[in-house]
């Protein structure tokens, strides 16, 4: 993420999956909001919101029910036979919405039918700022639909250039046509193995942060804003490969709505802003400087738990930035943020305050003061009992940290808190070989902190044999997995003069990296 954490790989762990399957993560809760705001669309559509309908013409045919799903299972064949042929504009037009209906009826709909029928040029045929403006409408409904689908349904329409066919369409005078098209555009964006980067070449993004700032003066209680904000959400997850002039456009825009009434525009504005501060630190510096730690902070007073979660972590990201970058976050009340986050009752924002606090606890010793002034640590112990493992590892990775730069002064107020007892039971009790490393790394800083400040460390090896932790330890000296085995022996050899038999042993130290979950 930033430099600092480079610098300090050797030193602290932060707590995290692979790569792999972080991706999948996102990727995941991508899919749900796509699909959470197609459902919102499709509802619209047919009718079933009282929202507006879109823009229909007497010149077709006045009596076709708009909202009814008549004859939604005509053969496709025919529909493609209608829509081909020379037959008169308001036919067309009728077997152009129940293709779209045909689509819009289903949750899941067969797009592999409408492909194979080679129905999809068809249907781009219509996308033409020069055909009537209810033909643009059913048209650019129905790419909605076909986007909302698989990546291969995607990429065949990509390369029938559909980004560019609906960039023509945008207009500030048919807010219904131009809501389509950013639908579209937002599900394009929200496709894993396509390229955001090239709907941004294509000027993508440029056209929603204008067409958004824009309808914020003059209609901004309109539902385009919601879909906008939704869009430039998709394309931030790609804010990485920007340029940081993009980055801050992004960012700018985003301020503009993040205090929104309407708590799905927020939502996306904190995912925005996630991405965003998920990736390098002179993005991470932007978000800083437009003033949007104290903004995010305030958000969480919400009684969305949503909004918790994504706060939350989008401190956690701020904290974990340089010194000034943290203390950024630690004046816009993170401190206090974190002490709720910890006592939340829901589990995600539980271990994303977790997730924080183990970054804040990687920080510098006038950091890590908080820790102790705001009684942090004690709360901190309650989540080595907490019922959900990563929860758990969290709170064990912010002990490890904290051992790090522990003086003695501090290891003795963990240690007359219980902290010896409950990694003895972790470690009795827990078998995920990552959170049994952490705490044995931490039990290392632990005697550690008493040979360094101390004549010995005598007590605390007494407190660790007495407790029975000493024998959980040995316990794991032959584990398989080299890392924690390294780490065991380490701290018999150093610390209990336990004799290593094997001369060819290297300690291994732990892979630290920087991950979001």
């Amino acid at each position: 993420m930033s430099e600092r954490f480079q610098e300090r790989n050797k030193a602290y762990l932060q707590s995290g999956d692979s790569e792999l399957l972080q991706l999948k993560r996102a990727e995941h809760n991508v899919e749900l909001r796509k699909s959470k705001r197609y459902e919102h669309a499709r509802k619209k559509r047919l009718g079933l919101n009282d929202e507006p309908e879109p823009i229909y013409d007497e010149f077709y045919n006045p009596n076709f029910n708009a909202k009814a799903i008549t004859d939604q299972n005509k053969p496709l064949e025919d529909i493609y036979s209608t829509l081909i042929a020379e037959y008169p504009e308001n036919l067309k037009f009728e077997a152009l919405q129940l293709a779209r209906k045909n689509l819009s009826a289903s949750k899941n709909p067969d797009i592999s039918r409408h492909s194979q029928l080679g129905l999809f040029p068809v249907y781009m045929s219509y996308v033409n700022p020069n055909l009537p403006l209810p033909v643009q409408a059913e048209a650019t409904w129905i790419l909605v639909n076909l986007t909302n689908g698989e990546h291969r349904f995607i990429e065949s329409l990509l390369k029938l250039g559909i980004v560019e066919a609906c960039l023509s369409l945008v207009t500030y005078e048919h807010l219904e046509i131009s809501e389509n098209v950013f639908l579209t555009i937002g599900n394009i964006a929200g496709d894993f193995l396509g390229s955001r980067e090239d709907l941004v070449a294509k000027g993508c993004l440029d056209v929603i942060i204008n067409f958004l700032e824009a309808t914020l003066i003059t209609n901004p209680n309109h539902s385009i804003v919601k879909n906008l904000v939704w869009a430039l959400s998709m394309l931030a997850l790609s804010s990485k490969k920007y340029s940081i002039e993009q980055v801050e456009r992004i960012i700018s825009a985003t301020r503009k709505v993040i205090g929104s009434q309407v708590v799905e525009i927020r939502l996306n504005c904190l995912w925005i802003l996630f991405y965003i501060t998920s990736g390098t630190a002179e993005m991470l510096q932007a978000v800083i400087n437009y003033g949007l730690p104290q903004i995010v902070a305030n958000l969480y007073l919400s009684n969305q738990t949503k909004e918790k979660y994504l706060v939350i972590k989008i401190i956690g990201n701020i904290l974990g930035g340089d010194v000034l970058q943290a203390q950024a976050a630690i004046d816009a009340n993170a401190i206090q943020l974190i002490k709720y986050a910890i006592q939340d009752d829901h589990q995600p924002v539980r271990k994303e305050g977790y997730w924080a606090l183990s970054n804040l606890a990687a920080g510098t010793k006038e950091q890590i003061g908080y820790i102790f002034s705001y009684n942090l640590h004690e709360l901190a112990l309650n989540g080595l009992n907490d019922r959900d493992s990563s929860v758990r590892l969290d709170a064990v990775v912010t002990f490890f940290n904290l051992c790090v730069q522990f003086t003695y002064q501090e290891a003795s107020i963990l240690v007359g808190l219980g902290l010896v007892e409950k990694f003895k039971d972790i470690i009795r009790n827990d078998i995920d070989p990552r959170l049994l490393e952490y705490v044995v790394r931490a039990c290392h800083g632990l005697l550690r902190a008493y040979n360094r400040d101390s004549l010995s460390c005598n007590g605390m090896v007494t407190i660790f044999d007495s407790t029975g932790l000493l024998d959980q330890l040995m316990k794991l000296e032959m584990h398989q997995n080299k890392n924690l085995s390294s780490a065991v022996k380490e701290i018999l050899t150093r610390f209990f003069g336990v004799r290593n038999e094997d001369e060819n042993h290297k300690i291994v130290e732990p892979t630290a990296h920087f991950e979001f979950s």
